[in-house]
């Protein structure tokens, strides 16, 4: 970014575009079919969501820094000073690009990518026995 200022930045921010609830459903259906009557999360955490780049210099520094942010803002004038350089209000130019997207789309139903994972998940089974066995454990534990 050609810009001058020291509090220039940029962030992304990741959307990836999948029916993630159907194969949760899909997994968690699947788990529980082959016998698994604990608890069960499961989850798809996605990595990296968002990246955020500034130049290093002093003031984008303690910009950047949480506590000094936070005293920044419990004082008011510092606050409202480095928004107003930042270009946060509508008189000056803006320094801060935070509307950028990173778009990735996934190219297969829900169903195509649980076919393929389906032979990697695995479960124990229990039976009547073991289940009461658990439960009376759980009880007098």
């Amino acid at each position: 970014v050609n810009d001058t200022n020291l509090l220039k930045s940029l962030a992304m921010k990741k959307e990836v575009d999948f029916d993630f609830n159907g194969l949760h459903s899909m997994v968690y259906g699947y788990i529980r079919s082959l016998g698994w009557r604990r608890g069960l999360t499961v989850s798809f955490p996605k990595a990296n969501a968002s990246v955020r780049v500034y130049h290093e210099n002093w003031l984008s520094a303690m910009w950047e820094n949480c506590c000094c942010r936070i005293l920044c803002h419990l004082t008011l004038v510092p606050c409202l000073l480095m928004r107003i350089y930042r270009g946060d209000c509508c008189c000056h130019e803006d320094h801060a690009e935070e509307d950028v997207r990173s778009y990735f789309r996934i190219n297969y139903q829900a169903i195509q990518v649980f076919e393929g994972i389906r032979s990697q998940l695995w479960a124990p089974g229990f039976s009547g026995a073991a289940m009461a066995m658990e439960l009376l454990r759980n009880v007098f534990w």
